[in-house]
């Protein structure tokens, strides 16, 4: 089987999720490709892009997401979705936006006629990347961190054990073991 391009990408972000120590699940949220939900409670949506760069000695690596009009209502719609964007080139990287991001994000694309985000990679400070709209600049190491850590309370409980207090003794060894089904 020949894998595509896309597959690629997404696969290496997916990868980095399902690795993830508090991981549980991962299906499809929908039809649209690159659209899952992860633990039952979170959902995200990935997008890919190779930079842009064309001179030879560029200030950092820029990259364009564009966005369907599906794209656009399922990132509106859902209040527990994450926008996973994919850079692919000389820096592969992974810029995770949370709920709140995103919204400032599509702020922004409703005000102008083109439906694109962009994302830089400054060469100075390669470990935040740059997204335009966003006042904060966002550190390569929040995925796939920022979507567990921002789940609801109900999905902290059932994924991370909780530990003693430090002067409550245990009575036996009770570890909790976890598996992925």
């Amino acid at each position: 089987m020949k894998i595509n391009t896309k597959d690629r990408y997404l696969g290496a972000a997916l990868a980095q999720i399902v690795e993830y120590d508090v991981f549980k699940s991962l299906n499809k949220a929908s039809d649209k490709y690159g659209h899952y939900k992860v633990n039952d409670c979170s959902r995200i949506l990935m997008k890919y892009s190779a930079s842009s760069n064309k001179s030879k000695k560029p200030a950092g690596f820029k990259y364009s997401f564009s966005f369907s009009k599906d794209d656009l209502k399922i990132l509106r719609d859902d209040s527990t979705i994450f926008l996973a964007l994919i850079c692919i080139d000389k820096i592969d990287s992974i810029c995770v936006l949370t709920k709140q991001e995103m919204s400032e994000a599509l702020a922004l694309l409703s005000k102008k006629p083109s439906t694109s985000i962009q994302v830089t990679i400054p060469k100075k400070d390669g470990s935040r990347m740059i997204v335009s709209g966003l006042d904060n600049k966002i550190p390569h190491n929040a995925f796939p961190k920022a979507i567990f850590e921002n789940a609801t309370l109900d999905q902290k409980i059932f994924v991370k054990p909780l530990t003693p207090a430090p002067n409550v003794k245990q009575q036996e060894n009770t570890s909790v073991r976890r598996v992925r089904g």
